[in-house]
Parts: structure tokens; sequence; C-alpha cells
């Protein structure tokens, strides 16, 4: 009916409700995003998606070059979206902010993949912590930044652990059903029947690795990233996660199969259940008197005079 255009009003709305049913210290978070900012934003990416899908079939040649120009603009898009989300996300009357650079985005965004790439994946887990070192090192909540200082090694166990999962998985996977295929030889309507367990574990295995990367980057993530106080010398405030992967596991299994008999009406409810769990087992905690704090940033960020040029204050993600 409105050609996606109502997208921005419902994402605003979406982001509201959720922000503003999550709490810390009894005040909830704030999201203050106006739709025609990022409907701008939109509107933009369907022009540049819609003359790709017409070079392609006219100009295959300009296509591309303008594919290359999009890949080549992707850390500026990253710190727009980044500087957007954070302006307009706040707690307590005091906004974020994000001040990376597009250098640093495209040192984390582009240049560190395409090493992990002809490392063949070996510094995959260095990629991963310069993206995470780049957008919460370079978040803040008013004057007061954040910090991200991780262990590779981390990274690297849970590389090691997804490998070797995924070879037991697959060797047992193509023994059990190269010895079913041998049996079943000739019988086309057993094999048929066979295929039901086979991608029944196809999906599970799916299901496994999602829920242990999820679990896994979320407890890294949080586990390992602090908020300073420059103004006071009590120790840096820090998050505590304790994701679990069987219970994540079985929250995405049961909003997969509620989504599925629903025929997707059940999805606001998997996003609440999603979001419920993420917030019982994040927690922040505080070195020092929260109150203090919060009052103390208010009092800096209402000297800080940002004055983002409206031109750029647009969501570009969709």
């Amino acid at each position: 009916m409105t050609l996606g255009i109502y997208s921005a009003w419902a994402k605003v709305r979406n982001l509201q409700y959720f922000y503003g049913n999550t709490s810390l210290n009894n005040s909830t978070f704030e999201y203050t995003a106006k739709p025609l900012q990022i409907l701008k934003g939109r509107i933009i990416a369907m022009v540049l998606l819609i003359a790709y899908s017409l070079l392609s079939h006219f100009s295959p040649m300009m296509a591309l070059v303008l594919l290359l120009v999009l890949i080549i603009a992707t850390p500026w898009i990253v710190v727009l979206s980044l500087r957007f989300n954070a302006r307009f996300t706040s707690y307590r009357n005091i906004a974020f902010r994000f001040d990376g650079s597009v250098s640093g985005a495209f040192v984390a965004y582009i240049v560190w993949p395409i090493v992990a790439m002809f490392s063949l994946g070996l510094l995959l887990p260095f990629a991963w912590r310069q993206q995470m070192q780049y957008i919460i090192g370079n978040h803040s909540y008013g004057d007061a930044p954040f910090k991200f200082d991780v262990n590779v090694g981390e990274y690297y166990k849970m590389l090691g652990i997804l490998i070797g999962g995924s070879i037991v998985f697959f060797v047992v996977y193509f023994m059990v059903m190269g010895g079913g295929a041998m049996a079943m030889a000739g019988n086309p309507a057993a094999m048929a029947a066979a295929m039901i367990p086979m991608i029944a574990l196809y999906l599970a295995f799916y299901l496994v690795v999602g829920a242990y990367m999820a679990v896994t980057m979320a407890n890294i993530q949080f586990n390992n990233t602090t908020l300073s106080d420059p103004k006071s010398s009590a120790a840096d405030h820090r998050f505590n996660a304790n994701w679990q992967v069987l219970s994540y596991m079985k929250l995405l299994f049961v909003n997969t199969v509620l989504i599925l008999l629903t025929l997707g009406l059940f999805i606001p409810f998997a996003k609440v259940r999603t979001a419920a769990y993420k917030a019982e087992h994040t927690s922040f905690v505080a070195t020092s008197d929260l109150d203090t704090f919060v009052a103390g940033e208010r009092e800096q960020s209402n000297s800080l005079a940002e004055g983002v040029n409206d031109l750029f204050a647009m969501d570009i993600s969709i």
C-alpha cells in the first residue's frame, strides 16, 4: 500500500517500543529519531538499487563500476549509520555518541576481511576483534567513553570449536547418508523417506551453530566492554553477560516453529521473547554511584555543542 514508505515509521515505532521497555536502574532508554530522517536514507538506498538493477540489464560495465563505488563507500555508510543510531539513542536524556573515522571503518570492514580471506580464515579472529574495537571503542555515553579489550584467543577458541564441531558433524552425516544410500539402493520410496531426518539433522546443525555463535559473540562483547568515568578515579563500570547456548537454542527453536506454524504472525512475539532473553542475561555493573555518574554526564553533555549537520542526519542502513 505504501510501497515501503511506512517502513521508516515502523522502524521508529519498533525501536521506541523496545527501548522504552528496556530499563537500567529503573530508567528506560529512548529512541528519538524522526521517521523522515530514516526515510531519506532509504530513498537513497532504493535509488541506488534501482540504478544498479537497470545498469545490469543495459550496461553491465557501468553496473560493475557502481558496485565498486558502493563497496568503496561501505566505510562511510557504516560511520553514518553508527553515528545516526548513537545520536538518537539516549538514557536519562543523555545521548550516546559515535566518533569513529571513515579510515578506521575502512581498516575494520575492508582491509581486515581481505586479510582474513587471503589467510584462509586463519586471521579471521583478528578481523572480528578489530571490528568490535572499532564499534565499541568509538562509542561514548555523553563524555564517558566505552572500551573494548579482549584477548584474541577467545575468538580463536570459538573458531576452533566451530571448525572442529563442523568436521565431526559432516563426517558422521556423510557416513550415515552414504551407508543409508547403499542400503536403500533401488528403493526410491525408502530413499525419499530417509531424506526427511537428514534434512532435519542438517537444520538442527545450523540451529546449534547459530545459537553458539550468537551466544559466544555476545558474551565476548559484553564481558570485555567497560565504560570509563573521566571525572572519577573509581574503576571503570563494566558489563556482565551470561548467555547460555542451550537456553538460547531453545528460544530460537520455539520461535522458529511458532513462526512457521502461524505463517509469520508470531514474528512480533518472537522479537519480544528474544529481546527479553538478551536483557535478562545482560547486566551493567556500576563501580560507583550511578546517579552521580549520570548527573555528571548530563552536565558535561549540556555544555557540548555537537550541532551535527542535518544533511547527514539520516540512517542509510536498511
